[in-house]
């Protein structure tokens, strides 16, 4: 961060006063956001008794700066912000007698902040100073409050001044008064040496924070996630989650609950879906659509493509109202008289037979794979209309594509297919019934 000040310092020789306004800009980089704040304070510094007072304005149209998703429990935490606190302070200080050329003062004051939604804070705040010769002043303050509890600080402040002689051109008038001051000076009768005084207020961004709200979906109903993590048995909270992905399934909840692998892992198991029920990878970039909008998921988005996205090793069984995605997929995939599902972003490779098998299905869908089998088809859809596109075929020792209308008429698309590597034929449509197949090929 950094800060910028402009002031305007006038000493009253009749009082041996010392009035101030001052105005200052700053800026403090978080790990997450950047914030800015004008400031503006007044002072009145004396022989004696000193009071300042400061006012601090963050910009208005970055208040709040985001901070990312968080999972806790079985929850996921969204709206979570940093935020910088409008606010301002106030103290009163007592000149104490100088010693050896060395000036100390005490304050005592307050302070209030306003966290634009995220609730407030007073507090009180004692503060000691010493300066030694003009050259360095040492802070040191405690301070107490609801939100940020008793804290303390410790300041130093150097400064170097240095008189330019002959040759240098000469000040008409010297400024020795205000950067200088002599053992013997009477702070009684003249203290024009502190018109270079530091300017003394809180030069950082104030910030809070929002612990944001618990997602839900658009009715109001909590999400509710199934962690998976390879080497674990607990309960499919973040903190201890799954160890395999049947695991999960096996929860009561599974069917209206989004199962999740955080950290990827490979998973050497059958995995049969249940209905209604949702498997994530942390592969591509996921989001859930919550009360505020569609959200994406802490640590998703680690793979770009689909090469090294979190596997299984052994065969998929989908059900109705599933969604299944960003896993590669070595074994087979099938769908048996099931409807309303969703495969995305997936690799599915069989070395033992058809990569997709999808029977008997009326609605579902398959996009984004990458498809192969050493040992038959790389899709084989008999008496079935799932929605299929961004699907590339690399290999088959069979046809790439083989589909099979029998009683049942059938309105089918295959939308960005791309088939190579084939043994047999790259699209093989066969009608054997009475059925009717309305296939139609677009960027394929």
């Amino acid at each position: 961060g950094g800060n910028v000040d402009l002031a305007y310092r006038y000493y009253n020789t009749d009082w041996n006063r010392i009035f101030g306004v001052y105005g200052s800009y700053d800026y403090t980089q978080t790990d997450n956001n950047g914030f800015r704040q004008l400031a503006f304070g007044i002072e009145s510094l004396g022989s004696i008794v000193d009071f300042r007072g400061n006012l601090y304005l963050p910009n208005i149209y970055e208040v709040r700066g985001p901070l990312a998703n968080q999972f806790v429990g079985h929850n996921l935490i969204i709206n979570r912000a940093e935020v910088a606190m409008t606010g301002g302070d106030l103290e009163l200080g007592v000149n104490l007698p100088v010693i050896q050329n060395m000036r100390s003062r005490v304050f005592v004051g307050g302070y209030f902040y306003d966290g634009h939604g995220t609730g407030n804070t007073s507090g009180w705040k004692l503060r000691g100073e010493a300066e030694l010769n003009r050259t360095a002043w040492v802070d040191v303050a405690i301070q107490d409050d609801n939100l940020f509890g008793r804290t303390v600080s410790f300041g130093l402040s150097m400064r170097y001044a240095h008189r330019f002689l002959p040759p240098f051109r000469q000040a008409e008038q010297t400024m020795d008064h205000k950067f200088f001051r002599e053992r013997t000076a009477n702070s009684d009768v003249n203290i024009s040496d502190r018109l270079t005084d530091p300017i003394n207020r809180t030069r950082f961004i104030v910030l809070t924070s929002d612990a944001g709200t618990i997602a839900t979906d658009t009715g109001g109903t909590p999400l509710n996630f199934l962690h998976v993590q390879n080497g674990f048995a607990g309960t499919g909270t973040i903190e201890n989650p799954y160890g395999t992905l049947t695991a999960a399934l096996a929860d009561a909840a599974a069917p209206t609950s989004i199962i999740y692998t955080p950290h990827g892992g490979t998973f050497v198991e059958n995995v049969n879906l249940v209905a209604g029920a949702t498997v994530l990878s942390n592969g591509p970039a996921q989001t859930v659509t919550t009360q505020i909008g569609d959200q994406q998921l802490p640590f998703s988005g680690s793979v770009s493509g689909l090469t090294g996205l979190p596997s299984i090793v052994g065969n998929v069984t989908l059900a109705d109202d599933s969604t299944f995605s960003g896993f590669d997929v070595t074994g087979g995939m099938t769908a048996t008289a099931v409807n309303n599902f969703l495969v995305e972003t997936s690799q599915v490779n069989n070395p033992a037979g058809d990569a997709i098998v999808v029977a008997d299905v009326d609605t579902g869908e398959f996009r984004n794979l990458q498809v192969s089998s050493a040992a038959g088809r790389g899709l084989l859809i008999n008496n079935s209309a799932p929605i299929l596109s961004d699907i590339t075929v690399t290999s088959a020792t069979d046809d790439g594509i083989e589909i099979n209308t029998i009683a049942t008429d059938r309105v089918l698309a295959l939308n960005n297919f791309n088939i190579s590597g084939v043994a047999g034929q790259g699209n093989d449509a066969n009608v054997t019934g009475a059925g009717m197949l309305d296939l139609s090929l677009t960027g394929t």
